[in-house]
């Protein structure tokens, strides 16, 4: 097995990284460098204004040279470049910028667990970070001063070219003038011209606050020099942590806390870059051996560690247990008399060291569900349940923001596609602290069955023709006049099977490598069918008016709306030859059952769309159409199809019974698969 250059070095040993970047210091004891930060109380304003500062010529240039080329050095070996950090460097040039930090955040402000390096080389599949704000939560005052904020450091020139930062200016974005900052589209920008480059010189200040929108473009290869750039955060030290532990900005950390601090750099933000497995091992080995030695600083009280659990005050480097004594304590006599001993509860006892033991446990997991807004409930309920377990309890406040988080990813999610998925991944390293992002992804349903073709066994939907389908066609004393439509065909077992018995077939697939499937077997077999690739709803231009039959199998259950199932009976109207049928498969709820929204989200999820017979009926309500048989799909199937082929998969009997949607024996599903037929009276 292939590994990375990071699984074969020793990464606890100074040597190794004083040995690879010779000029810079590990421990070395340096004062921070000078910087020329000219007036700040006018940048304060404008990043209260416009959310964020450009300012040119801070650094010196014998600064963030060693820096640019430390960077270097790391992609050129395979490093991630978080471990930039080892280096006192790095953190002295943050130190090198605190006078602006401190107007901008207040005295006693702290530096977060969050950093990170960038060497975006001169590619045209190079890029920075995606749109995105560094924080959804309320970050700012009414005045937009900032209670955290984003300081990025180039050490090359940035340039659009080589992917400088964009951002959408505050004053610009109409989510600071409604104060929220998530939910959907919290990255949409109306105005592309509102649209702000940022290019900055080699040994600039950029800042901004973190509800602003902002993003790093995408290198070219005509780029002259790569992008190579480091950014940390910062936050008031009279708010809550937004992540822990907090730092002392003016303290460097030990060589083993830099260690720890990497390790969990790397994995926070691996759902932006994805790791081997062996870095995302070592990465788990640094943040599990060394973070517990991370010195804290003193901050606010955080909502979720007790007031006397806080960490401890930093001191000259050392561990608060490292700390000299002055000498023996003199010992004092008692001033009270002994308090008597409390009543041992030992089942309570047993639940504080439990909530003691999950601390300690460290834990990541990725979550991947189906999208289905209106069950919400269950999301957050599953979720307290999960970081719980792992010993992060969430308050009423940080369980009202993941419930907000979660709602604008589902409903993104789930208005993009029936086929959507939203992704829980969270990280808690030891203690209380658990760091957790969301994801929402969709497939269009084109795309779905090219990944089950991909990546399941044959047959797809059974071998043989639908029984109910093979009858109507049956009732045809001569196929060659008895044309046929078929919506959706899939692997073609019905159209395919209905050619040989000499049907002229038209199909159409939206899928295309089912239509490729079924034109390739006609052509073998020289059968009488028309492929149509596309969505049948588009256009009815090449579609004939004296079809027979129209058929579509296990099609009405991918509908999202009774829109659709109104457009179905209007081709058939305008398609059907007169006395011509229509015959469709869908799920039907009991007449004394109304289904929810959410069973009809979860429905959809589940290839499983719900109707109720009044919607069909309005459906099909004034058009030339009446129905003349109506049969469940399980009895009918499971009755007339020829003997072996029942059920046609594995999954299709629960299936059509609805189980799929409701966790119950079948009998009790409120929903049931049934086969419509209609006749064109007209």
């Amino acid at each position: 097995m292939s590994t990375t250059p990071l699984a074969s070095l020793d990464v606890g040993r100074l040597e190794h990284w004083r040995t690879l970047c010779p000029t810079l210091h590990v421990d070395g004891w340096l004062d921070p460098p000078a910087s020329d930060i000219s007036d700040v109380d006018e940048l304060v304003e404008q990043l209260r204004t416009e959310g964020y500062v450009n300012v040119p010529g801070v650094l010196e240039q014998s600064v963030f040279e060693p820096l640019r080329d430390c960077i270097a050095t790391l992609h050129r070996e395979g490093i991630p470049l978080a471990f930039a950090f080892v280096y006192d460097e790095f953190w002295l040039a943050f130190q090198g910028v605190s006078r602006f930090i401190e107007a901008a955040l207040g005295k006693g402000y702290v530096a977060l667990p969050d950093f990170w390096v960038w060497h975006l080389t001169a590619s045209e599949q190079a890029s920075g970070f995606a749109p995105h704000r560094d924080r959804v939560q309320p970050t700012l005052e009414a005045d937009n001063s900032p209670h955290s904020l984003t300081v990025w450091l180039p050490f090359s020139d940035a340039t659009p070219l080589n992917g400088c930062i964009y951002v959408l200016p505050a004053h610009r974005d109409e989510r600071f003038r409604r104060r929220v900052w998530d939910g959907p589209d919290n990255t949409k920008v109306e105005k592309p011209q509102d649209i702000r480059a940022l290019p900055a010189r080699a040994g600039s200040l950029l800042a901004w606050n973190q509800a602003i929108l902002h993003w790093g473009g995408r290198a070219s290869s005509r780029a002259q020099v790569p992008r190579t750039s480091a950014a940390f955060e910062f936050q008031r030290g009279d708010r809550p942590p937004f992540n822990e532990p907090l730092l002392d900005p003016q303290r460097i950390p030990s060589f083993p806390e830099r260690l720890g601090l990497i390790g969990k750099q790397v994995l926070q933000y691996r759902h932006m870059y994805p790791l081997a497995p062996d870095v995302e091992r070592v990465a788990i080995e640094l943040r599990d051996r060394f973070m517990p030695h991370v010195v804290s600083a003193i901050g606010p009280v955080s909502p979720r560690i007790e007031p006397q659990h806080q960490p401890h005050q930093a001191s000259n480097n050392r561990l608060p247990e490292q700390e000299p004594q002055d000498g023996p304590a003199e010992p004092s006599a008692p001033t009270e008399q002994p308090r008597k001993s409390p009543l041992i509860d030992s089942r309570r006892l047993r639940e504080s060291m439990a909530r003691r033991l999950f601390r300690r446990s460290v834990a990541t997991g990725n979550i991947t569900l189906p999208a289905v807004p209106s069950m919400i409930d269950e999301y957050v309920t599953m979720c307290d349940q999960v970081f719980a377990a792992v010993g992060s309890r969430f308050n009423a406040e940080e369980l009202a923001h993941l419930r907000s988080v979660i709602e604008g990813q589902l409903a993104k999610a789930y208005a993009s596609s029936q086929r959507s998925t939203v992704t829980i991944s969270y990280d808690a390293p030891i203690g209380p602290t658990l760091n957790y992002t969301l994801r929402a992804e969709w497939k269009t349903i084109a795309a779905t069955y090219h990944d089950w073709i991909a990546t399941r066994e044959p047959p797809l939907f059974g071998t043989q023709p639908d029984a109910r389908v093979w009858a109507l066609a049956n009732e045809a004393a001569d196929p060659r006049t008895h044309r046929i439509l078929e919506i959706g065909a899939g692997t073609g077992r019905n159209a395919l099977a209905l050619a040989r018995r000499g049907h002229p077939v038209d199909v159409a697939e939206l899928t295309p490598k089912f239509a490729e499937m079924i034109r390739s077997d006609a052509e073998r077999e020289s059968l009488e069918v028309r492929v149509l690739q596309r969505d049948i709803f588009s256009t009815t231009d090449d579609l004939r008016q004296d079809y027979r039959l129209i058929v579509l199998s296990e099609v009405v259950p991918e509908f999202r709306s009774t829109q659709e199932l109104r457009s179905l009976f209007e081709l058939a109207a305008r398609c059907l030859a007169p006395d011509g049928r229509l015959v469709f498969n869908a799920f039907l709820a009991q007449p004394e059952y109304t289904p929810d929204q959410a069973a009809r989200e979860l429905g959809e999820q589940m290839y499983t769309s719900i109707f109720t017979w009044p919607e069909v009926s309005t459906a099909a309500a004034q058009l030339p159409l009446e129905l003349v048989a109506d049969d469940s799909v399980h009895e009918y199937e499971k009755a007339h199809l020829p003997e072996g082929a029942w059920p046609p998969t594995s999954w299709y009997a629960g299936w059509i019974t609805g189980i799929d949607v409701f966790d119950v024996d079948p009998e009790e599903c409120p929903i049931e698969m049934r086969w419509l037929v209609y006749r064109k009276t007209g």
